[in-house]
């Protein structure tokens, strides 16, 4: 299971803890700048079509034939797992 957010890793957390998650140590986070956000909404429609490419620390989005990209980075709602 892996999860694409631009939230705060912290909140994230924070949130987590509040549940119970099955398998929660194995859930991925892969963590975006919220500029890219923003620079997709700029370009994005109703019936926009993209496509996503993801390899390994980025992510592409191509749309209209312009490709933005963002780093990801990987993280887990689990403090002391590995890659936090």
């Amino acid at each position: 299971m892996a999860l694409f957010t631009h939230v705060e890793i912290a909140l994230l957390r924070r949130e987590a803890a509040t549940k119970a998650i099955h398998k929660v140590e194995d859930i991925e986070v892969w963590r975006f700048n919220p500029a890219f956000l923003d620079a997709l909404e700029a370009k994005v429609g109703r019936a926009t079509k993209l496509e996503l490419t993801r390899t390994d620390g980025q992510l592409y989005v191509t749309l209209d034939g312009e490709t933005i990209e963002a780093a990801l980075a990987r993280e887990s709602l689990v403090e002391d797992a590995v890659g936090s």
